[in-house]
This record gives C-alpha cells, structure tokens and sequence, in this order.
C-alpha cells in the first residue's frame, strides 16, 4: 500500500491514519479505509467508507469529472481572463506611520535602507491630507458596498489622532457615497489604554494583536526599543478588550503552535493567525524545513484534538484554515492567492501604493501613488511575471487550484522577490491543506 500519489488529476494521500482521494480539478474529496497502489485500476475507490459527508460525488463521477481536465488548463483560462478585467479594490491598508516601538528581530520593514532612513531620522507619519485621500479613493472605486480599510504601521496607535480623525471622517462620508467602512486594526498593544480600546468597540473596529508566545520568547524576539521586556505591557492591555485577534510569527523558537493556542484559551480571541518567517531580519530566527515539520506535527495535534471533541481550538480553526474551507469542492473563482494586484491596496506614508503591505519601501513594487491613482500597466505587468513563474514551476502541483502559486507574502519573504513559489514552502502547503481537509471532513470548523 502506498502512502500518497498524485495520477490523473486525483490526489491520493494519508493523514491522522485515514485516507484521501482528492479531485485536483474541482476540489471535490473522498475517504477511502485505505489507499491503493497508484498503479491499480480505479475501480478500487468504489471500495470507500460509506460516511455520508464525504460523499460529493458517486466514485464513477468522481474520476470521469477529474479527467475531463488538467488543474492546470482551468487556472490557465481563468488568468487570461483575469488580465482583461479591471482592478475590482474592497480593501485597503493605510500605514498610518512608519515609526514603531519595538524592535522586533525579524521585522521584514526593517531593511538595511529602511533602517538606514530611520537613523538619518527621516521616519514619517500619514498625514491627513494624504489618508482622506484614501479615503475617497476606497468608497469612489469600491466595488462593494462594504469597503474595508485596515490600519497599519510601523506601530499605528502612534498617529492614533490622525487614525480617530479618519474614522470620524469616514462616517461623515457615509451618507455621500451610501458604503460603510469596516475598519481594523493590527497593533503590537503596548499603546491600549481604555480610552483607546473605548474608542476601538465604539465603532466596531476589528483588533488584531501581534504576539508570539509566552513572556520568555516575547521579551527575547520582541522587545521595546530601548531592549527592555514588551510582554507584560502587552497581556495587561489585553483585558480592556472584549474581543480580539491574534497574529503570530512563527520563528524556529515557537513552533508549537499547541502551546501557543493554548496560552491564550482563557482570553477572548476570536482568531489566530500566523505566518512563517523564512528569511528575517535576524538570520538566527530563519526557519527551516526542519521547523516548518515541527510546525505542520503541532497542527496536526491541534487537528485530531479538535476532532475529537477537545475544546480551546476553535481560534486557529477559524484564523488559519477557514480559508482553505472555503476552497473545498469548489472551483477558484481567481488567479491569485489573495487580494494582491486583484483587490487589495496598501498606501505607505508617503502616498506610494503597493500591491501588499509586505512591499511597502520597495520602489519595485510601487504600482501607483494615491495622489495619480493605479499604474494599470505596472500592475499587469507583475501579473503576468507571476503567472509565468507559476506555469514554469506549479504545473503538475495537486494543490494548484487552492494554493494558486502561494502567498505573495511568504515567497517575498523567503528571497526578495514575489515571482514564485519556492520548494520549502510547496511541501509545507501541501501537508497544511491535507490537515485542513481532514479538519473538513469531520466538520471540525
């Protein structure tokens, strides 16, 4: 019996000791007691455990539909497509300042130019002008009626005035325009108070707090400024929130994601979410292929806890791979991975857009100025390199359909560019999206 292969568009594979067919073209799954031989006949899958949910379609239908074409060929259809139509924004992430209170050793804004800037003291902060000016931008070319618009630094609560006087503005705008903003905000939480927390629930704006781990790691990897501990600033201003979300880089020092959920089951988070940091500033963090196993072990843990019925997981569940839930027998609807160059904008504090937050600072990925509007051909131009880089190294991938190339995030992160998907990180999304559907299949969400 073999543990996985990947014939004919199907994706046969093992995880938690329970079996997977996965149809590669529509996203559609069975469960099998067992996998056979990659070079047996089909008709063994008729063979699969009778457990109703699992069923999408009769075994019969399930092959005929995976070969009636390649993954590749409908994503390939789809991006063409995709390139005529017109940029479609519903959110926005406004760096309200560059400047920050921590020092964090693998911050990715913390680049030798960047760092270079803030010793020549040229740190800037949004100024009004400039974020009113996003903000007619979002609710003019919105194409919801819903836009969202996140703040982001740097630490933004620095500029929390100028942050306060874009919500009231934004609320004055709503009766022009008929849209209602949602806002967020993504903090390190050392700047809470309960005014600002008061301020935050009066008008629904959806927290996220950056945190690691326990008091150790926090005060280690990220520490104020001036080197001393960040941790116990941080957990006393949680209380004032009645709700918030979590955001976590993961290091090779916090690889237990068990242990991190489980530090905070007793406060109100509603979300956790992480993402990997493969090449940070401080090249001691890096992880590698060794950590990111660690990583999808600790995962998998979580995953037959939570299956089992065990409580306090609910949060990674609804951060981490709700998203891919959505996935799950249905065909992608878009070329790209997320909201890069597709409907996502992010406004550094000089009026500069780029395509993800990530970029900002890097005159490469400028792609406009809120000032001018969009550089369409800039933008399409970065499509099509991403859509090359893609054909070249994702064809043949089982995951095409729901990775999509990867997160623009993580491949930035790991060489400097947002061309491709590097291998360390395909294995890693292969592994975390059969745990997301075994998750699936027992409704684990």
């Amino acid at each position: 019996m073999e543990r996985e292969y990947f014939r004919d568009g199907i994706w046969a594979f093992r995880i938690n000791d329970e079996s997977f067919y996965f149809n590669c073209v529509d996203m559609t799954y069975l469960q099998a007691e067992e996998l056979p031989s990659a070079s047996s006949n089909y008709e063994s899958v008729k063979t699969l455990s009778a457990k109703e949910h699992t069923f999408v379609f009769e075994p019969k239908q399930f092959i005929e539909r995976t070969q009636e074409t390649q993954p590749n060929i409908y994503i390939d259809i789809l991006s063409d497509c995709y390139l005529k139509l017109p940029f479609q924004i519903t959110n926005a992430v406004l760096f309200l300042t560059e400047a920050c209170n921590l020092k964090c050793r693998y911050c990715y804004y913390l680049s030798d130019a960047s760092e270079k800037s803030r010793l020549e003291n040229k740190i800037s902060f949004m100024t009004f002008d400039l974020a009113e000016d996003v903000l007619r931008f979002l609710l003019q070319n919105s194409s919801s009626e819903e836009p969202q618009l996140c703040f982001f630094g740097g630490e933004p609560l620095l500029n929390f005035r100028l942050m306060k006087k874009i919500i009231d503005t934004g609320e004055q705008y709503k009766k022009e325009y008929k849209k209602h903003i949602h806002y967020s905000i993504t903090t390190n939480g050392t700047l809470l108070t309960p005014e600002i927390v008061a301020f935050l629930e009066e008008n629904n704006v959806d927290v996220t707090i950056s945190i690691d781990g326990d008091e150790l790691l926090q005060n280690k990897i990220r520490p104020f400024k001036d080197g001393k501990s960040s941790y116990s600033t941080t957990i006393a201003n949680l209380c004032h929130l009645s709700k918030f979300n979590i955001r976590s880089t993961i290091t090779r020092y916090n690889t237990d994601l068990e242990h991190l959920t489980e530090l905070f089951k007793n406060y109100p988070v509603q979300r956790l979410y992480f993402r990997t940091a493969l090449k940070p500033r401080d090249k001691d963090l890096a992880l590698e292929e060794q950590h990111l196993s660690q990583v999808v072990s600790s995962l998998k843990r979580i995953s037959k806890k939570k299956v089992s019925g065990q409580p306090g997981y609910d949060s990674i569940i609804r951060g981490y791979f709700m998203n891919q839930f959505a996935k799950i027998n249905k065909k992608p609807t878009s070329p790209v991975p997320c909201g890069f160059l597709n409907s996502n904008i992010t406004v550094g504090t000089d009026g500069s857009i780029y395509p993800c937050h990530a970029l900002v600072g890097n005159q490469r990925y400028i792609i406009g100025h809120i000032k001018e509007g969009l550089n369409s051909r800039k933008m399409q131009d970065l499509l099509v390199t991403f859509f090359n880089c893609r054909n070249r190294y994702c064809v043949g991938c089982p995951i095409l359909n729901i990775c999509l190339g990867g997160c623009f995030y993580e491949n930035f992160d790991l060489d400097g560019t947002c061309e491709g998907p590097k291998a360390i990180l395909c294995e890693f999304r292969k592994e975390v999206f059969k745990i997301a559907l075994y998750l699936f299949s027992h409704k684990a969400f």
